[in-house]
């Protein structure tokens, strides 16, 4: 549907849906890791899944700018359809004749329909206000409103809803806030770089999407040998000290691309990149660490993400010997919270 967007009016429509399913396969797909391992192995599992979320910055800039510049820009879209395909293929492999323990629970429909209202207002306050000068269009003003007065009604339905769609008791724990705030800050350090870059070398330095892309790939290469170390020793080594570390890399990074200019040559373009894998590897897994600890094993999916309360588990890593095999269609998991 993206790539046959007639304007940009449906393309943002289309992307809207298209984040709507890709939310839940973040926290789903940790918590299925989770329960398929023992706890001991419960870091080495999630850096698996964050290797694996690297191999997108390292392919996404090299083999977007390839497509835009040699084929069309809509096939970075129809690329994804075959490999959804397999995936969606493989998973029912895996897990279509296993099941765990399900609870049926009313879904807050009201707390989802706010929560897509005010946060649906402020994403397109915040990508159209440039283009109509903010606060001085009325649509922005409007967008605002809507966005400020929904969060407000959000999260007075949330704290007095039994069944919310999101906890918002959890942000009550030091643990849980802290760690959530700073993994939005890391992200928005990250992909803030990713968006910008390529912009700025496209519009100021004349590059191609190509050449790009090729100066942000080498981001995963640090990220993707250091990510199973940081698993392995994540029971050794105070999960504070690598994220700390991964805070200290990103501010080292950005001070170094706040000097750049267009004379800069593509190695000294790319040396911050290699170094940022670093930081990537070393603050995902410990702030996960950090924010699911102490909580009560029945609260960990609540706090894991909205898609992994479908999964009830007596322990977030508990062996892959407790997942049964279905001895017959159990009720779908009727939760969204």
């Amino acid at each position: 549907m993206c790539a046959l967007a007639p304007s940009l009016a449906f393309l943002v429509v289309f992307r809207v849906i298209q984040g709507a399913v890709a939310g839940p396969m973040i926290p789903l797909s940790q918590a299925l890791l989770l329960s398929s391992y023992p706890k001991e192995k419960s870091g080495a599992a999630l850096a698996i899944w964050a290797i694996t979320t690297l191999v997108a910055p390292v392919v996404g800039p090299l083999l977007g700018g390839w497509i835009t510049d040699n084929i069309s820009w809509p096939w970075i879209f129809y690329i994804n359809v075959p490999v959804g395909l397999v995936a969606a293929g493989v998973t029912w492999m895996i897990y279509s004749r296993r099941e765990t323990p399900t609870h049926r629970l009313p879904v807050d429909g009201v707390g989802l329909g706010l929560l897509v209202l005010w946060i649906g207002a402020l994403q397109v306050m915040l990508d159209k206000g440039k283009d109509l000068d903010w606060f001085a269009s009325s649509q922005i003003t409007l967008l605002a409103i809507v966005a400020v007065v929904g969060f407000s009604i959000f999260v007075i339905w949330e704290l007095t809803e039994d069944h919310p769609v999101v906890d918002l008791r959890l942000f009550s724990r030091r643990n849980f806030w802290i760690s959530t705030l700073a993994m939005a800050l890391a992200y928005g350090a990250f992909f803030g770089n990713v968006v910008l870059v390529p912009l700025w070398l496209q519009q100021y330095m004349g590059y191609t999407a190509t050449m790009a892309g090729m100066v942000l790939a080498p981001v995963g290469v640090l990220a993707i040998l250091l990510t199973p170390l940081v698993g392995k020793n994540m029971h050794k080594i105070d999960p504070r000290a690598f994220a700390t570390a991964a805070f200290a890399i990103f501010a080292l990074v950005l001070v170094m691309r706040s000097h750049f200019n267009t004379s800069a040559d593509f190695w000294t373009l790319m040396v911050p990149t290699i170094i940022q894998g670093a930081a990537v590897a070393v603050f995902f897994i410990p702030l996960i660490t950090l924010g699911l600890s102490g909580l009560a094993p029945d609260r960990v999916p609540a706090a894991s993400g909205p898609a992994q309360a479908c999964i009830t588990r007596n322990s977030p890593s508990a062996s892959a010997s407790t997942i049964r095999r279905r001895p017959r269609r159990s009720p779908a998991c009727r939760r969204t919270g």
